[in-house]
């Protein structure tokens, strides 16, 4: 899973708002929704969208 956010020019991790959570192969299509949404060129998005993998378990509670 790839968590998306939204963050400051540095990537600064106390700056980041959390966008959504999409699989891998959704990626592109969520980067173009938020460019869309927000008016964001493809520089925007390098300075402020965080992309990050996660692995995702299941507790066995």
């Amino acid at each position: 899973m790839v968590v998306i956010n939204h963050c400051n020019v540095w990537h600064e991790y106390s700056s980041f708002r959390l966008i959504g959570v999409v699989e891998e192969d959704k990626v592109e299509e969520a980067i173009e929704q938020i460019k869309n949404k927000l008016n964001y060129s493809d520089e925007d998005v390098q300075n402020y969208i965080d992309c990050s993998t996660v692995e995702v378990g299941y507790l066995d509670i």
